[in-house]
């Protein structure tokens, strides 16, 4: 997290993840609301064509592309020198460096442990489980967030501040499908969170590290931290600098309220992704207290189709009374 290329790389990845659970749990939900239980991963449907294995596409591709983040996260954090001492103790930067790559371990070990629940009898532990692991992960993830401390407590501060509240929700809401795996609107949160992870990280990119988009006042410290960290210093500085307390003020409160924008974003995104596949695939609503079932769907012609059946039973009824 140390990097622009490295949040873009973290914000594409957790966008993709929530985008493709959002309509799938969707997908689920609609098709039928009683039968539905939230899942930690969604298989990718497979045609004849296509080997049954690809179903696990989602968790194959974390086991692949989480060592390739570790590998870069040592290389950018430590300047592929994760040992060197400096004065007689490691660098600050390694010891964030390491611990970052425990966190993205720890969602490796999730990847595989759910892999192996799903696809072999190694592991004989409920499918809600993987929950458990999930929420773990994001738990690391929370902490070290919360342990990085740069020199400037202004921009970079709050962006991480706003960051670690998202990353608190997932694994509150991660915790909370462990005993309550059937919680639609748990699920739809954890979805969300994940997008937001990705949309705000995006925005950490923007506003730490592209002139352009770096609030009035303040100023990237690009160079020198790319100076600190060939020498080997690490890169406790922030990565950005406001001038006066009223920059750094304003700074904030841009953040905040772009923080703002992007929950409002992120919700009428989902709302409007489920209209759409309710519309597509059909909606079953179950009304508990009068026990009937209300559908609907995305055919034009259904309820032509219905009043047809129901005049052709109304003729046949008659014409027996007759």
């Amino acid at each position: 997290m140390g990097s622009m290329v490295g949040l873009i790389l973290q914000s594409l990845i957790f966008m993709s993840i929530g985008v493709w659970h959002l309509c799938s749990l969707f997908s689920s939900y609609v098709k039928s609301p009683r039968d539905y239980s939230a899942r930690a991963w969604y298989p990718v449907s497979c045609g004849s064509w296509l080997p049954s294995r690809l179903k696990h596409s989602e968790l194959y591709m974390m086991l692949l592309f989480i060592p390739l983040a570790i590998f870069y996260e040592l290389g950018i954090s430590t300047h592929f020198q994760p040992l060197l001492v400096d004065g007689g103790a490691i660098p600050g930067s390694s010891i964030l460096g390491f611990e970052h790559v425990t966190t993205l371990f720890m969602f490796w070990l999730f990847a595989l442990l759910v892999l192996l629940i799903e696809t072999t009898i190694a592991l004989p532990l409920p499918t809600e489980s993987s929950f458990l692991f999930a929420s773990l992960a994001f738990t690391l993830e929370w902490m070290s967030i919360n342990h990085e401390t740069v020199e400037n407590a202004g921009l970079e501060k709050q962006c991480k501040s706003l960051l670690a509240f998202i990353v608190a929700i997932c694994t509150f809401s991660s915790g909370m499908l462990v005993m309550r795996p059937k919680a639609f609107l748990v699920d739809m949160v954890l979805c969300m969170g994940l997008i937001l992870q990705g949309t705000w990280r995006f925005q950490m990119a923007l506003s730490l590290y592209v002139e352009g988009f770096i609030p009035l006042g303040c100023r990237s410290m690009q160079e020198d931290l790319t100076r600190r960290v060939s020498a080997g210093y690490g890169t406790r500085l922030s990565s950005t600098l406001c001038d006066i307390q009223e920059a750094r003020i304003r700074a904030i409160d841009l953040m905040n309220l772009a923080f703002n924008c992007h929950i409002i974003v992120v919700v009428l995104f989902s709302m409007m992704a489920l209209v759409i596949i309710a519309k597509v695939q059909g909606y079953r609503r179950i009304n508990n207290s009068n026990g009937y079932d209300m559908t609907l769907t995305s055919d034009v012609d259904s309820e032509s189709k219905q009043l047809k059946s129901l005049s052709n039973m109304t003729k046949l009824s008659f014409g027996r009374l007759h």
